[in-house]
């Protein structure tokens, strides 16, 4: 029932021999290629917008989060001396990816929250209706870190860094001043930064809903 035109034919063809859709209006389509690209591409252009629940965009600070992630991935690249492609990027590069953040001494937290925001990226090229390899669907295994015991600073510690002079560097300030209070509080710096206000201690303790 289709009608043979050369536009059908165009487009059988390219989807025999597996290419890319091709916006001729673009100079420059290596993010339908490879998943550098893709990734940096859709930050620029599909961050501020993503939804991630009906009246709620991503923040800022997941927008930092996994722009952080595209630049691991783009060392990781460097380092393999490898432009891994959308379509070909399979298991063994997975392992690869895990492998090298190990050497790296990343915690085992680190290295999973990262093959989170590889499938995500991946996931929205497929929505995209790009040709991806399928295997970053499947469960990867990720040795666990040893258990340490008791990875925390006591009262007395914390008074040694109160007491530490950085008055000379406004940005280390800060940073001391943040470093505190997450070690008092037990909140992670984007939950006190964004999240915190007076209003939220009650009776002596800080009641809010973290991210």
């Amino acid at each position: 029932g289709d009608i043979i035109s050369l536009d059908w034919l165009k487009k059988s063809i390219s989807k025999a021999f597996d290419r890319p859709t091709v916006d001729n209006s673009s100079s420059n389509n290596n993010h339908l290629i490879y998943i550098y690209d893709f990734c940096d591409w859709w930050m620029k252009n599909k961050s501020a917008n993503w939804k991630v629940s009906h009246n709620k965009q991503m923040a800022e600070v997941s927008i930092s989060q996994y722009q952080k992630f595209v630049d691991l991935f783009k060392d990781f690249e460097a380092s393999s001396g490898i432009k891994f492609e959308l379509r070909k990027f399979n298991q063994h590069n997975i392992y690869a990816f895990i492998d090298l953040k190990k050497e790296k001494n990343y915690s085992y937290q680190t290295i999973e929250r990262n093959i989170g925001r590889l499938r995500f990226f991946l996931n929205r090229a497929e929505a995209l209706d790009l040709s991806v390899c399928k295997e970053f669907k499947e469960h990867v295994y990720i040795e666990k870190d040893d258990d340490i015991d008791g990875v925390y600073l006591n009262e007395s510690e914390i008074e040694k860094i109160i007491k530490v002079d950085v008055s000379h560097d406004r940005e280390l300030q800060i940073t001391k001043d943040n470093f505190i209070l997450g070690l008092f509080s037990g909140l992670r710096v984007s939950d006190f930064i964004t999240n915190l206000n007076i209003s939220d201690i009650k009776n002596g303790f800080i009641e809010i809903k973290t991210q």
